[in-house]
């Protein structure tokens, strides 16, 4: 326990702002992780989160590798190796940093998590800013396993967090560069920006509300 310390990182309101002010001091101090506690010294003043410090994993000496060919066997071509050695090594660190991440946002399925750093091209930077934008409440409505089916008209834009359509007459808000978001969703306060780049959320997309209504009439006149 030598390596484990608490930090004073000021007045800290709930567990969210926790995971937020321990996010942002581990990208300040990559050679530390949070380890999932914290708690209040001075009420409304200052408050402290523990950290420890990596455990260096040693260097294991193998000793040297020597490729013995049997007979009528063929070694595998050189490009086949190279990919998969780094096929390996993207694994083992997309592994690692899954597992940093699900120790920073416990309440934050590991499911999400993964997909986040996917979707990030495995930026942990933008995946944890991802993922201090969704709250314990609107991370449930995004695991894969809870998305709704979507309308079966293709023409229909879906909500990015509850994966809904859009249909009329159902109100869409857009955010300064023009993603959607549904009115359910918009109105939820766990919700603070857009989803997909974090801009504010700046009114009602009316433009697009009129196109889906003109084109549902449209479906509807041919049937």
């Amino acid at each position: 326990m030598d390596n484990v310390q608490n930090i004073e990182v000021g007045p800290i309101w709930n567990q969210s702002h926790a995971e937020q002010k321990a996010a942002e001091y581990v990208r300040n101090h990559p050679e530390f992780e949070w380890t999932g506690h914290w708690n209040t010294t001075r009420p409304g003043v200052m408050s402290v989160i523990q950290i420890r410090r990596h455990v260096e994993t040693p260097d294991i000496d193998v000793g040297e590798f020597v490729w013995v060919q049997q007979p009528n066997s063929e070694s595998p071509p050189a490009s086949t190796k190279k990919k998969e050695t780094t096929k390996s090594k993207a694994d083992s660190l997309n592994s690692s940093a899954v597992s940093e991440l699900v120790k920073m946002f416990p309440d934050t399925t590991e499911s999400i998590i993964s997909n986040k750093l996917k979707d990030n091209n495995n930026d942990v930077d933008k995946t944890v800013d991802d993922l201090l934008q969704v709250t314990p409440e609107s991370a449930e409505m995004l695991d894969e396993n809870q998305r709704p089916t979507t309308s079966s008209n293709s023409y229909l834009p879906t909500c990015p967090i509850c994966w809904e359509a859009m249909n009329p007459p159902k109100r869409i808000f857009q955010c300064s560069n023009g993603h959607l978001v549904c009115e359910v969703c918009r109105s939820q306060p766990e919700i603070r920006g857009c989803p997909t780049c974090r801009q504010p959320i700046m009114g009602r997309a009316t433009a697009m509300e009129q196109l889906l209504a003109d084109l549902q009439n449209g479906e509807q006149s041919k049937n």
